[in-house]
């Protein structure tokens, strides 16, 4: 796309602001919203004043805290991820962080990035096919002993690239397991001589000797010239392991049949006993700094056995004794489920400890008991499209691809939670649409994308109705301005505010609305654009084209062209067929769009795909396309507040806040003002 196109004009309201799926009794207690909803995969805080914290998912980013790990904010500046995990921070600079890039599958973007301002920015180093799916190892490591004064910071760093773990070993991952050394602060890499059989390994260096220790599936290893040579010190099949700044010369490792420790930099081992020990597959050990009796540790039998019944235990005796954690997670909106979790101990409050147990967690007891400690990350998936109610914007339905959904009454301050799977754990639905407090309605799927049916609830989601229709066309709802009784999800309608649903002929979803009168335009399949000035009874052609992959739309009342998407591309279209047109926008994959209501020249788009993740993803243009500002941060583009908006799937416009809201692929939900409407 030509860079002609690229204007970048900002107010003063462009500063993204997070919408937290949050209850109003939860709001009442004084809770401020976060679902989480994405696994995390790591948590570290810097080694020196634990005030500064990253945190990294699977697939739904990576977040960052400055206050101790207690409010959370999106850390994507640069980052061309999907999600990130094995943080380090230099001890010799703690504002340097090196972060792994990774996804559910062999991404090109993932690999090796870095910050230099604790996550505020990021730069891609070493961009690899690596995977790094549900990767929760210390895979980075900074040599403390080599300080080099040019760099800022430390001169040799390890990373203990991924080889096979259980089930994750992708046929479109680049494999070459084993351990990387840079000499340069982290900048060029190079593979260590005869460490292939060291993938999946967690690492640590000693603080004071530069010694690298190897903890992995295949045994134990240590260096002592820096990775030059090796020695096997262990051929037990360990776990996972974990060794303390304060304590350089202990290491901790576990395996199935209990917990190893050496206080002599490996060259002797004991079993702690305990007749307290889980005897699945203790995993994520983790010491306290501060008083290293003290550890936290979970039996993660989904990799044991493949339950998802996997509890956190912890000892405050060494390891000799050691009993169940308790999670309080009373300010969660969701479910509060089981996960493989990981830990990170603060090195300055002894008794303090983080987890990512389903969503952030803290520890102040020394891991007896955590409390949701989840501020600020917002991470739901939303399922489907979304339509504010066309006669009352303070309704919108919220679908979820995993964990249900809800609704809100008071145009997104606060959601209804609604458990329409009947699973305790979540389930999966798209789409829908609310009515008013008690009259909500969406497609409710069997499992992820499968067979979707509607669900209705006539009292605010205390019952559920299942009903046999299946939706099919486009997953999304929408309304009739002007009739409150009607509403559409793909090809079905209701005409009676969701007591019956029935199948339309000539629509398979509808997508936009004229705001000054009642015609709606939507899709029939993916090739033809059609339009109704009666409810949606009847659906004239406005726009065919055999091959066509035809997206969201959007109408100009003001000139009367129809904008939409064709295959990624931005076009639009008079109603009579006439004036088409293709706009050119900085960007590519262009996914929903969305016109202001009370100034339609105002356009916004959304971009999103599932790999390039670094690209623009909402841009909006104050002439009708013709020129456009990226709403996403920039580096060094003198705004202020978060990154929001990735990876969006839907925005639209709230008509009675004047916000933006956008709907992310596992990134929750975000909104932004939207400009004066007389900007020029």
């Amino acid at each position: 796309m030509s860079d002609k196109k690229l204007a970048n004009r900002y107010f003063e309201t462009d500063v993204w602001e997070p919408v937290p799926m949050i209850s109003r009794e939860l709001v009442e207690k004084g809770y401020e919203g976060g679902e989480g909803c994405q696994a995390c995969l790591y948590i570290v805080c810097d080694p020196i004043d634990g005030t500064h914290w990253m945190m990294g998912t699977d697939v739904g980013g990576m977040y960052r805290s400055d206050d101790g790990g207690v409010h959370w904010t999106p850390s994507a500046i640069g980052f061309e991820g999907c999600g990130c995990t094995g943080f380090a921070y230099d001890p010799n600079n703690i504002n340097k962080v090196i972060g792994i890039g990774v996804n559910s599958w062999g991404c090109p973007q993932n690999g090796i990035y870095m910050s230099n301002d604790k996550g505020l920015t990021w730069e891609a180093i070493m961009q690899t096919r690596i995977c790094g799916f549900r990767d929760l190892r210390n895979q980075v490591a900074f040599d403390e002993t080599s300080f080099d004064e040019k760099i800022g910071g430390s001169a040799v760093v390890y990373w203990a690239r991924e080889g096979s773990r259980n089930n994750f070993d992708r046929d479109d991952t680049e494999k070459d397991p084993g351990i990387y050394k840079s000499t340069d602060g982290g900048y060029t890499w190079a593979k260590l001589k005869n460490t292939e059989m060291m993938g999946d390994a967690c690492i640590y260096v000693h603080r004071e000797k530069g010694w690298l220790f190897v903890i992995c599936p295949t045994g134990l290893y240590r260096s002592k010239d820096k990775g030059e040579t090796f020695e096997k010190l262990s051929d037990e099949m360990f776990t996972f392991g974990d060794c303390i700044r304060s304590y350089p010369d202990r290491i901790y490792a576990t395996t199935q049949k209990g917990l190893l420790v050496s206080y002599d930099c490996g060259d002797s081992f004991t079993y702690i006993e305990s007749s307290t020990f889980p005897d699945g597959w203790p995993s994520a050990l983790r010491v306290s700094p501060v008083n290293p009796d003290l550890m936290v540790m979970q039996d993660d039998r989904l990799t044991a056995c493949g339950s998802w019944s996997m509890p956190v235990y912890y000892t405050a005796d060494g390891g000799k004794t050691w009993a169940q954690s308790e999670r309080n997670a009373e300010a969660s909106w969701v479910p509060a489920n089981d996960d493989q979790t990981k830990f990170y101990w603060s090195p300055v409050e002894e008794k303090k400890v983080l987890i990512t147990w389903c969503f952030i967690c803290a520890s102040t007891d020394g891991g007896k008991t955590f409390v949701w400690q989840n501020a600020g990350y917002n991470g739901l998936c939303p399922g489907g499209k979304i339509c504010w109610n066309v006669n009352d914007p303070n309704y919108m339905e919220i679908s979820s691809q995993d964990y249900n959904g809800g609704y809100t009454t008071d145009a997104g301050k606060t959601w209804n939670y609604v458990c329409w799977s009947g699973y305790r754990w979540g389930g999966w639905t798209y789409g829908g649409y609310t009515f008013n407090d008690d009259v909500t309605f969406c497609g409710l799927a069997d499992r992820m994308f499968g067979e979707t049916k509607i669900a209705v609830t006539y009292d605010g989601g205390k019952t559920i109705v299942k009903t046999d229709m299946d939706i099919h066309g486009s997953q999304i709802s929408c309304g009739v301005p002007g009739n409150e009784k009607v509403a559409f999800i793909g090809d079905c309608v209701t005409r009676d505010m969701g007591k019956t649903f029935e199948y339309m002929d000539g629509c398979t979803g509808v997508h936009a609305y004229d705001y000054t009168g009642k015609t709606l335009f939507g899709t029939l399949w993916d090739s033809t654009i059609v339009m109704s000035d009666d409810e949606g009874v009847t659906w004239k052609t406005v726009f065919f084209s055999e091959g066509a992959r035809i997206g969201d739309m959007a109408y100009n009342h003001k000139n009367g062209y129809l904008y939409f998407l064709n295959w990624g591309e931005l076009c639009k279209i008079k109603l009579d067929g006439s004036g088409f047109t293709k706009l050119s926008y900085p960007s590519k994959h262009a996914w929903t769009l969305c016109v202001d209501p009370e100034n339609p020249d105002i356009v916004y788009i959304g971009c999103y795909s599932h790999a390039e993740f670094g690209m623009p993803n909402v841009l909006r243009s104050l002439d009708g396309g013709e020129t456009w500002t990226v709403l996403n941060r920039l580096p060094n583009d003198g705004r202020s507040g978060p990154d929001g908006g990735k990876q969006p799937v839907q925005i639209r416009i709230n008509p009675l806040t004047r916000e933006l809201f956008v709907l992310c692929g596992c990134r929750g939900v975000w909104k932004i003002k939207c400009c004066p409407p007389d900007a020029k």
